[in-house]
This record gives structure tokens, C-alpha cells and sequence, in this order.
């Protein structure tokens, strides 16, 4: 869904046509005079070779991952795991990828499961990879079931990690790792509480 890592990396369009203007980056990556003396520069070749060139040097170290929009429940784990330190989609990826192994699949490794199984999951997840920092709960609720929830487009489940619970009150105090938010849901469309220990 948000696959942020090219446009960390990527200079927008606009800063990019400055940075030309100013001859910043060109001069970079211009042959140097003396390489071409004795031959016709043309000029759309030379801007096409260095841009080639430019996009070569911007995308070198970035390697491609294919993000799962629904890896809620992966930043979840990474985000207790880390005690709210490391939560964002490389962490989640990375958690899935090692709980996974060799059946890991980049494109789908969003959880998808009953509570029990969620809950089975955590706990071999847990038994694995026992260096959690933070215990807490994790909660799959129904977002269309609480209008109060402000993210829109979550689908039928999601996964936030709960920061409180005021029962009198039958709201829940969450943290949203995919969105990097702190709301507030209602008892009610809570469909699974998972301890993390």
C-alpha cells in the first residue's frame, strides 16, 4: 500500500530539474572536457547517458522489496520486539521473513488467520525469538465497526498494539504502527486480544 522506500531514496521530479538547473548533480556525473575532445557531443545522448547514469547511482544500494500492505500484525510484533523503537515496513518485513524462513513469500505475508491461530503465532514467534523488549497486547478489530477510528481504508481486520484499556468507558487506547497513530476504539469491534509476553 504505501511502499515508501523508493521515495526515501528517490529525489521528487521538481527538486531533481533544480538540482540540473544548477548543474549540481550534472557536474557529478559529466565526462570529464578532456574525454571529449576530438569527437561531436551530442547533447540529448550526453543528457540521456548521465540520467541513466544518475538513476544507476540513486538505486544501487536500494534493494527491491515488495512490501505486504497488510503487514499490521507484523508491525505489531516489531514494534513490541523493539519496544517501539523499529516498527516501520523493512522492520515488519524482516520479522515476517525470519518467523518464515524459506516459505517466506515477499509480495503476501500479511496475517491472515482466526484469533486462535494469531495467537498460536505469537507465541512460537515468541518462543523463537525470545529478545521482545516490551510486553503488551495486541488487538484485530473491525475498523467499519467503530466510526471513531481515523484512518480509512483498513478493511474488514487490523492490528494495533493496545497502550490502555478504560474498561468503565469500553474504549481501548491503541497505537497504530502501519500509520504511526494513537486512537481510541471501542470495546465492541475488538474481535481478538493476543498477549505478548
Amino acid at each position: 500500500m504505501r511502499n515508501n522506500l523508493l521515495r526515501q531514496h528517490m529525489l521528487p521530479y521538481e527538486e531533481m530539474l533544480r538540482r540540473f538547473q544548477r548543474n549540481d548533480i550534472l557536474r557529478q556525473h559529466m565526462l570529464p572536457y578532456e574525454a571529449t575532445l576530438g569527437r561531436q557531443v551530442n547533447l540529448s545522448e550526453m543528457a540521456r547517458n548521465q540520467m541513466d547514469s544518475l538513476l544507476k547511482d540513486l538505486t544501487t544500494d536500494i534493494p527491491f522489496v515488495g512490501y505486504d500492505p497488510y503487514d499490521c500484525v507484523w508491525r505489531c510484533i516489531a514494534y513490541l520486539q523493539s519496544d517501539g523503537r523499529n516498527y516501520d515496513e523493512r522492520a515488519a518485513y524482516n520479522a515476517a521473513r525470519a518467523y518464515y524462513g524459506a516459505s517466506f513469500n515477499p509480495a503476501s505475508y500479511g496475517f491472515k488467520g482466526s484469533c486462535n491461530q494469531l495467537k498460536a503465532l505469537v507465541a512460537d514467534y515468541q518462543s523463537r525469538f525470545p529478545d521482545f523488549q516490551k510486553s503488551g497486547e495486541i488487538l484485530v478489530f473491525n475498523p467499519a465497526l467503530d466510526p471513531n477510528v481515523p484512518i480509512d481504508g483498513l478493511g474488514a481486520e487490523h492490528a494495533v498494539v493496545v497502550v490502555s484499556k478504560i474498561e468503565r468507558v469500553g474504549f481501548v487506547k491503541v497505537f497504530d504502527p502501519q500509520y504511526d497513530d494513537e486512537y481510541f476504539v471501542i470495546n465492541a469491534a475488538g474481535r481478538c486480544f493476543v498477549p505478548v509476553r
